[in-house]
């Protein structure tokens, strides 16, 4: 189990932005997220040079989500948690099971009325377990800084593309760290004119590991839906 802990990295940092682009005075906003996602491990050990590649089945991490914005500036907190298989993990016959939940919090900055940069800590959680007996196998935290920039660009009164680039460094329990670099961009609108709002795009992330005896990349992509209420 202890390849697996590299799954581990695998971070969603949803900052509300399609919310916030249709409030540039002052505004809460409350939300639900869904990312729908899978994971991808390529992994390879520097001594032998033993390559492998491993690919969850895709899977909904969902939660709540609150974002405030009062002029230029803007924060908010985001939960998510959902549960992936990988199956027959690396050709042993067993089905490896993750649950994990992550909770980021973020503050940012529009120094261009389309352009923000923020800043947010994220802290994630997961567990490992086989999923054909549902033994535990192995538990792990870790946290990190999250530095971005986000944008969006208006279509009409109600609509607007929106795009977010994070770079993240984050420390496991057991020391571990990783870099890594996330890109989410999609549409976003208003609902007839209500307070309900909706957005749907692609986030990709991709992270690194470099450790003594080998190396590692882990990719995380998928379509992200969100259904956000203003007041």
């Amino acid at each position: 189990m202890k390849k697996n802990r590299y799954l581990l990295v695998v971070c969603v940092l949803f900052v509300g932005l399609p919310t916030q682009v249709f409030a540039q005075g002052s505004s809460i906003v409350f939300g639900l997220k869904t990312w729908v996602a899978s994971s991808t491990l390529d992994a390879k050990n520097k001594t032998t040079g033993v390559t492998l590649e491993e690919e969850s089945e895709y899977t909904a991490l969902v939660g709540p989500s609150l974002n405030v914005r009062y002029g230029s500036w803007f924060g908010g907190a985001n939960y998510l948690a959902g549960e992936f298989t990988f199956k027959n993990f690396i050709g042993s016959g067993v089905d490896v099971g993750l649950k994990r939940n992550e909770l980021d919090v973020f503050a940012g900055y529009y120094f261009l009325p389309k352009l923000a940069v923020l800043l947010g800590y994220k802290q994630l959680e997961a567990d490992f377990y086989n999923a054909n007996t549902g033994q535990k196998a192995e538990t792990s935290k870790s946290s990190g800084l999250v530095l971005g920039l986000t944008g969006f660009y208006p279509i009409g009164r109600q609509s607007a593309l929106y795009g977010t680039y994070t770079f993240a460094a984050l420390e496991d329990d057991e020391n571990i760290e990783s870099t890594g670099n996330a890109l989410e961009f999609g549409f976003a609108s208003n609902l007839l004119n209500t307070a309900l709002s909706y957005s749907i795009g692609l986030k990709i992330q991709v992270y690194l590991f470099d450790e003594t005896d080998y190396e590692a990349t882990d990719t995380f992509g998928g379509l992200a839906f969100g259904i956000n209420y203003k007041i």
